[in-house]
């Protein structure tokens, strides 16, 4: 069953408990989360343990990397008891207080146990602001009647991006993308 580790079959009927005489199978994730910047994220994967001397480890992901700290985490357990075999459900909870761009990403968990690895399904946050200026316009000092340019620059999400240019309240005719530079008359 999903997210149960269920004892293998023994030849012997005597069976050492280790990690590969087990299935591992984090319980599914939420998959993908849309978030806007400033948001709270609250981010968790869960498996059930059978209690033995395994000593596990479960640590957070991001795009490949391991979380060193960096993603606060608290660890619930509830114990409990599956056809005779104690067990110990661990949920692994951590919150992003306010979700930056940088947040976005895969995040994933991994079990160790018994030098076995066990990955959860990927939870995939993908982060939505207002598109922000990465070069603003310049100011310059020019003689009237001479022309001059202007430029800046705009990454999202969303996507695309739209620069608008406005002379004395009026929309000036350019194209609307990023990178974007204007010469005035």
């Amino acid at each position: 069953l999903p997210g149960r580790w269920v004892r293998s079959p023994s030849s012997t009927g005597s069976l050492k408990p280790t990690a590969d005489s087990w299935q591992l199978t984090f319980k599914p994730t939420v998959g993908k989360v849309l978030l806007s910047v400033g948001m709270e994220a609250k981010l968790n994967c869960s498996i059930d343990i059978p209690i033995l001397s395994l000593e596990p480890t479960i640590v957070w992901w991001k795009d490949g990397l391991e979380l060193h700290g960096s993603l606060q985490a608290v660890v619930n357990d509830l114990h409990t008891a599956v056809q005779g075999v104690s067990q110990e459900m661990v949920t692994l909870l951590s919150t992003l207080r306010s979700v930056l761009r940088d947040h976005a990403g895969e995040y994933v968990c991994k079990l160790n146990v018994s030098d076995a690895m066990i990955k959860s399904q990927p939870i995939v946050i993908q982060v939505e602001g207002l598109p922000m200026f990465t070069r603003h316009p310049e100011d310059v000092n020019v003689t009237r009647g001479t022309p001059f340019s202007l430029s800046c620059d705009a990454v999202g999400p969303p996507e695309p991006i739209t620069i608008l240019w406005l002379r004395d309240y009026s929309r000036m005719t350019v194209d609307s993308g990023s990178p974007q530079n204007i010469t005035v008359p």
